[in-house]
Formats: C-alpha cells, structure tokens, sequence
C-alpha cells in the first residue's frame, strides 16, 4: 500500500550552522549518472499478443527488452486486459506493450491507463508503460535499441512556440497569424517573418524538416489519426504507405475525400507530384501537446503515429487519442522542458497523468468513460457529462477537462529511453539536482540553476522503489545553516512530486533525504 504524504510548507525548526557538517558527511557517496535507471529483475514487464509472440521478428523486440531489463513476458489471447492479475502479481515499475499496428486504438490506451492504476490499491498510475509498435518488427527493433548515452535535443521543428534559446536549429510554423514562421540558430530567433506571396507554408515546413533534421518536435494545429495541419489550415502532411506528403492549401478538399485511405493518397500525391518528406531513421521525440487524435494508430499502419514511429526516426512519442480541448497534454512538454537535467519523456508523461488524476474528485479517478475506437469521434462529450451528473460530481470545465483527459493521451517508445538537453545552452531546465547514496539513505540535492529566484514544478521518479514505512525529510539550506521544514507534497514508493511553484533563491538549496527498500 502505498502512503501519500502531504502538508502546507512551513518552518519547523531551525537548526545551527553546525548541523551542516552533517549533510557534508563522506560516508555519503554521490551517484554519477543517477538518470541511468537499472531495473531490478522482474520491474519490467513486456506484454505482447500471443499471436504477436508467434512471428520471429516481433518476438526478437520483446526478447531484447526481456534480456536488457531483466524482464518477464507475459502474453494475452484477445485482449490485454487478460493480463490485469498478472500485473498485479508482478507488481511492474516499467512496461512495454510490443504489438503491431493492427492490435493497437484508443481503447487498449485507456485499458493499459486503468490497468496501471491497479496494480495497487491507490488510485496513482503504479508503472510507466509505452507502447513498441511499427509498421515492421525490423523498424521496431529501433525503438528499442540500447542507448549509449541520452540523446541530445539540439535541433527543432515545430507548429507551435516553445523555448527556443536552447536550440542550435530550430524552426516553426507560428500559431499567431497565418504563414508566419521563425528561425533560431545558436539560440538567438529571428524576426518573425511571412512567407512569401503564393509560396505554401507546408512546403517551408517539408524543406525545414529535411534541412534541419530535428530531434525534437512538438504540435499543436488541426490533426487527426492521418494527418496534421499547418496553423490556420495552410496545408497538411498526410502519410502514404510509408512516406509523408505534403497537400497545399487548395489541395486540402482533395485530401479529406481520400481521408483515411492510404492507396488513394499515394495515388494523388503521385499523380499531382506532391513534395515529399524524406524517410529519415536519425533518433527523434515528438510530442502532439495540442492535436487532435494524432496519438492514435487506429488499427493502421499508415497511421500518422504508426509512420512516424517506422519511417521517421520517433524513438518516443506522445499524443492525443481522441479531439482535445481541455489540454493536459500540454503539460507533457512543460513537464519535460521544465523539469530538472534528467527527467526523461516517459516520466514527463507519467507526472502529467497523476496530477491530473490528484485534481479529479475521487468518484471520477476510477469511473468507466466509454471510448469508441472505430471512428474519430472519441470521448462522446454528452457521456462525459453524464458521467459527472452520476457520480454527484461538481458539474465544472477543469473536472469535465480532467476526466476527458483522463485515458486519452497516449506514450509511444520504451519508457526508459533517454534524451536530454544540452545543460550549457541558454535558458535550461530550471532545476539542477544530485544524488547521494549511504547504505539505503537516499539524499537529492536541489538548486537553481538561473542564478535568480525561479518558480516551476520538480517531479523525481526514484530509481529504487522508496521504503514508504519512513518519511521523506526536507531541509531548505542557505549558506551554511538549515531548516527543517515540511513541504507539501505527493510521495509513492515509485515517485515524488513536489509543489507546481517551488521557489528557492539563488543561494539556497532543498535537501531530500529518504530510504530505499
């Protein structure tokens, strides 16, 4: 069971300068690559169809990850929900479902969401888990490469604005008027600029993606399961048996008559010679913060989520299953951007599902929200509110919001893949934090790393389970003196979450002490 500590911050005591010379103890050893989580033997479950399992090629993915994580499969005939006691029994931190396209929707998201939930009795999501497929075992193999080092985000492209100082090469399609765009280089932005008279902006974003190569990527404009538009719809990218095309403007009635229909597609993008992406296999994130079903696969190969994953180099991506309005997912990229040097994607996609989950009243953590998985409709918005008006829950936007968010945003790639930012570039994440081992005491040193008073979230996925029987400690240090304090917070054994505004000024540090199984 798992114990949930919160309290409002305050003073406790204040404790002498002396005390100091105990958190600078030698007999604490510092951890030199704590974001290297190693799982213990049986916290990775792989879950794979047993007719999945039968195909040598699909079988070999899940044999790798069984073999680096020290892993145990477990199959399911019809449905993965056969496996919910299994997970139970194997109480799992990590899981990846191998599955091809054709076994993956928006339904089996939300059932692998519930799923992991209940692994114990609280109602926190009790493992990361992503999801391997590609339109081959061969690409697949990809996504669960070994890693021998983070992979390092110095290039972007996007549809929307994000932080660009910490990008050698970035470039994206501005949601604030149509046609405008902005380059970065070396971290310093350009102007904003409009394209040119008859030029299309999705053809800019075609040339760019080529050019720039980028690592990351994040959207937000008009989507569905098989295409993503460019801001005020001047244009679209629409997959075809393994390749994206690019539809002009006026081209994009011609794309909606062939709207899920690959064969048509490639037919009119051949016969129109439409512009091109090139396949390129360079490891890449993407993050849909603001699409429409973009995170779906549909049953589909040719899937936009299926087709970057294959053709594109997407090591991890996450995205919507069904249209969004509320707009968790954004938190995603917040989460990633703002978090401290070695939070990954998987976890900033857990973190943002369990605040969300800590903000519903409780009769809506666990309640069934039926989603359609044939058609592109999604969460049925009448059945939403019902749902509420049932439970006698407060009939508000953020829980309606909340609860249509709930299940809905799905995780691609495994869930231990690493990529990070360059920690010398402008503007980076605003916390810094160490790790410190003696025997089974833990110690996580946080600062600032602005050289100025900075508010922002701080998530820390422990890479051992934590001993939930002893407390977390906390101590605010400026100098050479501490306080002990109480800090509001959300601890399991697997995670902690601390305040959505922490604030520490520039010479001050938060000391947290726990202890491991």
């Amino acid at each position: 069971m798992k114990k949930i500590f919160r309290s409002w911050l305050c003073a406790a005591c204040f404790i002498p300068a002396g005390l100091a010379t105990v958190y600078a103890a030698e007999d604490w050893q510092p951890v030199s690559d704590p974001g290297k989580i190693i799982p213990a033997a049986g916290e990775y479950a792989i879950l794979i169809s047993e007719s999945t399992a039968k195909d040598a090629g699909w079988a070999k993915v899940a044999a790798t990850l069984q073999k680096r994580y020290k892993g145990k499969i477990l199959t399911w005939k019809e449905n993965v929900t056969e496996l919910e006691a299994a997970l139970k029994e194997a109480q799992p931190r990590y899981i990846a479902v191998v599955a091809k396209p054709q076994e993956i929707d928006r339904v089996v998201v939300a059932d692998l969401h519930g799923m992991a939930r209940r692994i114990d009795p609280d109602f926190y999501g009790d493992a990361i888990f992503g999801i391997i497929t590609a339109r081959s075992p061969k690409q697949a193999e990809l996504l669960v490469e070994a890693q021998k080092a983070p992979l390092l985000l110095e290039r972007g492209v996007s549809t929307t604005n994000c932080d660009l100082e910490r990008f050698k090469r970035h470039f994206f399609v501005t949601d604030w008027e149509a046609n405008q765009y902005v380059e970065t280089r070396n971290g310093v932005s350009s102007e904003k600029k409009f394209l040119p008279e008859g030029k299309e902006i999705v053809e800019l974003f075609a040339k760019k993606f080529d050019e720039i190569n980028p690592q990351y990527l994040i959207s937000a404009s008009h989507a569905t399961e098989f295409n993503l538009e460019m801001p005020y719809s001047r244009g679209l990218i629409a997959p075809a048996k393994g390749k994206f095309y690019c539809f002009k403007t006026a081209q994009m009635r011609d794309f909606l008559r062939r709207l899920g229909e690959p064969e048509k597609v490639e037919s009119y993008a051949k016969e129109h010679k439409l512009l091109s992406i090139k396949p390129n296999n360079d490891p890449k994130i993407w993050i849909a913060s603001g699409n429409c079903l973009f995170g779906d696969v549909l049953r589909s190969p040719d899937s936009v989520a299926a087709t970057l994953l294959s053709e594109y180099g997407v090591r991890q991506l996450v995205g919507y299953t069904v249209p969004t309005w509320y707009g968790v997912g954004w938190d995603v990229h917040g989460n990633f951007f703002n978090g401290h040097q070695d939070v990954t994607v998987g976890q900033a996609w857990y973190f943002t599902n369990q605040r969300n989950l800590e903000r519903l009243p409780d009769v809506l953590r666990s309640h069934k929200l039926p989603l359609r998985a044939k058609d592109m409709s999604g969460v049925d918005m009448n059945v939403a509110h019902r749902a509420l008006y049932e439970t006698k829950a407060e009939v508000t936007r953020d829980n309606l919001g909340r609860f249509h968010d709930r299940d809905v945003i799905a995780f691609y790639g495994d869930p231990l893949f690493r990529s990070a930012f360059d920690q010398k570039a402008k503007n980076c994440q605003p916390w810094h934090y160490t790790l410190e081992t003696k025997g089974k005491a833990r110690r996580i040193t946080v600062t600032g790393t602005q050289g100025k008073t900075r508010k922002s979230e701080f998530r820390f996925w422990f890479p051992e389970l934590r001993n939930t029987d002893e407390p977390i400690r906390f101590t605010r240090v400026k100098g050479n003196s501490g306080e002990v304090v109480d800090v509001e917070h959300s601890s399991t054994k697997n995670f902690l979450m601390l305040p959505d505004q922490m604030e520490l000024a520039p010479d001050e540090k938060l000391i947290i002490e726990y202890s491991v199984r």
